[in-house]
């Protein structure tokens, strides 16, 4: 069974288009990376007992 591990953690900045241009090299090279799954549609999030599509 394949399994999907996602961390959020606490982010203060930059945002916007100073985010997008200051973490496009990390972009890039975590997308390299060869168990790198792309979310094509919402993700699904886990409340309370159901998963729920994320919005």
């Amino acid at each position: 069974m394949a399994v999907l591990l996602q961390v959020d953690f606490a982010f203060n900045g930059p945002f916007a288009d100073e985010m997008a241009s200051s973490l496009q090299e990390l972009a890039q090279a975590i997308n390299q990376e060869r168990a790198f799954i792309p979310v094509t549609r919402s993700p699904l999030v886990y409340s309370g007992s159901q998963w729920q599509q994320w919005r």
